[in-house]
């Protein structure tokens, strides 16, 4: 009978270390599953003026919206506002840098002097084609009169 106590206490040792193995790893499966607690800090309370920062997706809008176009285009030389000012009708933007123009109002100025020039010249010339054709009324009344010949 001392070994059937000996095997029956040998069977409760092993059933009561599986029993303890099996809490262990239930507890430690149950605390992986737990939620993890949120640290919390403190501090003295103080004064102090609190800001806050909001950062949010959107789209923001003007209260009046402007388009520029600009009537020449160009490359700008000086800008004569700074960003968030004011500005009126009429009022300075930008500068352009005026060579390109300078040069289109000094080609069209050679244009219009050479078309009067030319208007002048044609005027000249209209001019002498009418003397000559005085000139021809002339001749043809002195040869049919037989003062002159035919050449």
């Amino acid at each position: 009978m001392d070994v059937v106590k000996r095997s029956k206490k040998k069977l409760f040792l092993l059933i009561g270390a599986a029993v303890v193995i099996i809490l262990i790893l239930g507890g430690m499966v149950a605390a992986r599953k737990r939620e993890k607690p949120i640290p919390i800090t403190t501090d003295k309370a103080f004064r102090k003026t609190i800001t806050q920062l909001v950062t949010a997706t959107g789209k923001i809008q003007p209260e009046v919206e402007v388009k520029i176009a600009p009537e020449v285009s160009g490359e700008i030389i000086a800008i004569a506002v700074k960003e968030g000012q004011p500005v009126h009708r009429g009022d300075l933007l930008v500068k352009i840098k005026p060579d390109v123009y300078q040069a289109q109002v000094a080609a069209q100025q050679a244009a219009l002097n050479s078309a009067r020039s030319a208007t002048v010249r044609n005027r000249a010339e209209l001019d002498k084609a009418d003397m000559k054709t005085m000139d021809f009324g002339d001749a043809q009344r002195l040869f049919e009169s037989s003062v002159i010949g035919r050449q």
